[in-house]
């Protein structure tokens, strides 16, 4: 569940696109603070997403959508994604990541 703190519809910038397949981590709220976590950690959880070799060299976006829904695209640096970016939804409770648009 996305800490209701965030704010949803707001797009983040996470950081480079470096390679086509990019993975999402995440962890349940109030499981640890985030610097005392890393990817071999049991109660962290991700998800890939195959934002294809169109997104290598542009900037990773994230944004809340529900309590347990997130959406990841790409797009220049300092923005948002543009509105024709293909957008991948992944599913909190359940792991799973798929095309939204």
């Amino acid at each position: 569940m996305i800490d209701s703190t965030v704010g949803y519809d707001l797009w983040r910038e996470l950081g480079a696109c470096t390679r086509p397949d990019v993975t999402i981590l995440y962890a349940k709220v109030g499981t640890a603070p985030a610097h005392e976590l890393d990817e071999t950690d049991p109660r962290v959880g991700s998800s890939v997403c195959a934002l294809g070799y169109d997104a290598v060299g542009y900037r990773v976006y994230v944004r809340a959508v529900t309590s347990t829904r997130l959406e990841v695209s790409y797009g220049p640096s300092g923005g948002r994604p543009d509105d024709d970016t293909p957008v991948w939804g992944i599913d909190l409770a359940h792991g799973t990541a798929q095309p939204s648009r």
